[in-house]
């Protein structure tokens, strides 16, 4: 079916134009509707509908007037209309109807099935009549523009009609050519060339047919004339250029080959078979992979894709010789049409294996002088006659401060402090008369700083002239007296200095030698004392229920058993979280239900004030909650045993970007300056009791959880100690 046919519905009831497009549009056409004559004829001229539905009974104008007005108007006459009734049915209305233009007429009432098979019949009907139509005109467009000659002649051969061409090439008029006799071969059958005598013109050679056809019901004949005079010259002087250019693509010496849309060798010229070893016989019909490495393939490929869409290309590839052996080959390529039609390539390439050698080995020699001078550990720099820096090894950069593209832009009096413009000008012009000269100057380096360097330059006739220059920085040999005298002088104080280092490694080994022991000890006196000690936690715990009657004396001093026996296992928890690798279970942690835990884990006296600052939008961490709790909860013990007196604690807690930090501050007494570096040791402690391993094992548990822990404090102004622990978005990335 063709897609989108239109199909207009004129009828005055809503019902029957509803029906009838659902029915029409499930079919796929495409329907418009017209409830009265008027809006058809709009909708007609807007439209150009291929098929229009109308009633012929509604009000104002009646369908028999909107046909008659569509089929007189030359730009809708082609609509085809099919007036639909269901009232006026007898012969003479559809008589009626059909005189006034109508291609059709149906009888309501007709079931939608019915309908959809009529319009499909009706469409082809008009579908074959707009073809028939169509073809006619193009049937006379041909004739009359169609660039053959075409002469109808009757059985005499006499004129009956001629195309222009025709009379063109006979040098006729058409009114000249009726009823006169032309002259032609009429039974010469099939193509046959001959040649047109005009006075006073250029002879015409003409391709003649001729055939029996019936014109106007009388037998005739129908000859055709096509002018190949051109043809003829053209091909003489084609005959005469194709064996020049044979002759000149046989003897080049540059390889020739021609590529079909499959990619095979449809010409092969000398020079191209001989470089791969191959006859140009031999080549013909091989396709182009046969010649090429399989790694070159791809890059062919694309470019043939490109080559497709008329694009010409240079490029180098390397083909594959008879032998087995590479030859490396630049190709000029560009696409091959025929009647405007791409066919293939043509392809023009030249041996460059020689010249890939010599580039390889001036590449390696260049490669080779080039690591000389990036190797050396003197600078080396090239400079033209004005001045100007062309070329610098990576020793000077380093030496200068400057990189090499800056270095280029500059010249030797932007770094020289020693010699103005004029001075190394004057320099420039001795060396050009000398050859050389060796002296020492002081350069300024990027950063400012100034270095003394030992110069040696030679002239060398490059171009216009270069000089190769060789720097060797000597600041560090004219100070080397100067530093000697001053080690001298600070040997005595290196000494005390190490002596004083080797004192402090010997501590951290002896240090290191307690924590081993303890580590081996941890795990077995760990065990051994907590099971005494919960025997005595029980215990207490049970005269405490027995009785509860008890005087306050043995109240009090079963609290102070119970409270020795929590620092005893505190301390024997702390030399074990120590000793050992603690697992970590990180999870998304909530900070203010973190804050509110650690202070119900570890309540504070009621002579400390605390506070807390957490905002509401603060990230979650990402940490081991328990570990974290007990890295608190120390700091939160510590802060109130530093305020024995009572005070003030404040917890707080900010983002950082990608971390968290947790803060607990306090308003004691502080920590001086000479133990502040040492409070995260282990074993270390400023308190009458406890072991001194708190900090150290909370240190070592923050750091497991991918965090750290600062601490800034001054005596007498109380000590922060700062948690810093990763955001769990962070952690997810």
């Amino acid at each position: 079916m063709k897609a989108n046919l239109k199909i207009l519905v004129v009828d005055d009831d809503k019902e029957i134009r509803f029906t009838t497009r659902h029915a029409l549009e499930t079919a796929g056409y495409e329907v418009w509707e017209a409830e009265n004559g008027a809006e058809a004829l709009r909708l007609a001229a807007q439209l150009k509908p291929d098929l229009m539905l109308l009633d012929i009974s509604m009000p104002v104008m009646d369908g028999l007037e909107v046909c008659r007005r569509i089929k007189s108007d030359p730009e809708l006459a082609s609509i085809f209309v099919v007036i639909v009734s269901g009232s006026r049915i007898d012969i003479e209305s559809r008589v009626q109807g059909l005189e006034t233009g109508a291609d059709g007429y149906l009888i309501r009432p007709i079931s939608n099935r019915e309908l959809v098979a009529r319009v499909k019949s009706m469409l082809r009907i008009k579908a074959a009549e707009d073809a028939a139509r169509e073809k006619e005109a193009q049937l006379s467009d041909l004739i009359a523009n169609n660039t053959d000659g075409m002469v109808v002649v009757d059985e005499s051969g006499r004129g009956l009609f001629a195309n222009p061409a025709a009379c063109e090439l006979l040098n006729l008029s058409s009114d000249d050519l009726a009823g006169q006799e032309i002259g032609l071969p009429l039974d010469s059958g099939e193509f046959t060339e001959i040649t047109l005598h005009r006075p006073g013109q250029k002879e015409r050679i003409v391709e003649f047919r001729a055939r029996r056809i019936e014109w106007h019901g009388q037998p005739a004949w129908l000859a055709s004339l096509r002018d190949i005079t051109w043809r003829k010259e053209m091909q003489s002087e084609l005959e005469t250029l194709r064996l020049f250019h044979t002759g000149l693509i046989e003897t080049m010496g540059e390889g020739i080959v021609v590529e079909d849309l499959d990619g095979c060798f449809s010409f092969v010229n000398p020079a191209a078979a001989a470089m791969l070893g191959y006859t140009p016989q031999e080549m013909l019909g091989k396709h182009i992979r046969e010649v090429m490495p399989p790694d070159q393939i791809q890059k062919v490929q694309e470019i043939n894709r490109q080559r497709a869409q008329g694009i010409a290309s240079r490029y180098e590839l390397t083909l594959l010789r008879k032998d087995g052996s590479l030859l490396p080959v630049q190709v000029s390529g560009s696409p091959r049409y025929q009647d405007g039609k791409y066919v293939g390539n043509l392809a023009v390439f030249i041996d460059i294996s020689q010249i890939k050698e010599t580039h390889a080995r001036l590449a390696e020699k260049e490669k080779f002088l080039s690591a000389i001078l990036q190797t050396a550990q003197d600078g080396f720099w090239m400079v033209n006659l004005e001045g100007r820096f062309i070329e610098v090894n990576q020793a000077y950069c380093d030496i200068s401060g400057y990189s090499r593209a800056e270095i280029l832009e500059l010249s030797v009096w932007d770094i020289d402090v020693d010699e103005n413009a004029a001075e190394t000008r004057q320099r420039m012009a001795r060396i050009l008369t000398n050859g050389s000269d060796l002296f020492e100057t002081c350069h300024r380096r990027k950063d400012g700083s100034l270095i003394e360097v030992e110069i040696s330059i030679t002239y060398l006739e490059i171009g216009a002239g270069q000089l190769a220059c060789f720097c060797r920085d000597i600041t560090e040999c004219k100070r080397t007296e100067r530093l000697r005298e001053e080690y001298e002088a600070r040997l005595e104080a290196d000494v005390e200095e190490r002596t004083r280092q080797l004192h402090e490694t010997q501590e951290q080994l002896l240090c290191q030698q307690r924590l081993a022991v303890m580590g081996q000890l941890a795990g077995g006196v760990g065990h051994e004392l907590r099971n005494p000690l919960a025997v005595i936690n029980n215990a207490v715990y049970y005269l405490q229920i027995t009785q509860p009657d008890a005087g306050e004396k043995i109240k009090e001093y079963l609290g102070i058993i119970e409270k020795e026996v929590r620092t005893a296992e505190r301390i024997i928890a702390d030399l074990l979280d120590f000793a050992r690798a603690k697992s970590v279970e990180p999870e998304p942690v909530q900070v203010a239900d973190l804050i509110q835990s650690v202070l119900s884990r570890y309540p504070v006296h009621a002579t400390v004030n605390v506070s807390q600052a957490i905002p509401v939008s603060l990230p979650k961490i990402y940490a081991d909650r328990l570990q974290i709790e007990q890295v608190l909860g120390n700091l939160v013990v510590n802060a109130c045993q530093a305020m024995p007196q009572g005070g003030s604690l404040t917890i707080s807690a900010v983002s950082y970007g990608k971390e968290i930090c947790i803060a607990v501050e306090d308003s004691g007494s502080g920590i001086s300056p000479e133990n502040l570096p040492k409070m995260f040791e282990p074993l270390f402690t400023t308190k009458p009791k406890g072991i001194g391993l708190g900090l150290a094992v909370s240190k070592k548990l923050v750091e497991a959880n991918g965090g750290r822990i600062e601490l800034q404090s001054q005596a007498g102004e109380g000590a922060v100690f700062s948690v810093f622990l990763p955001t769990w978005e962070e952690a997810e990335r």
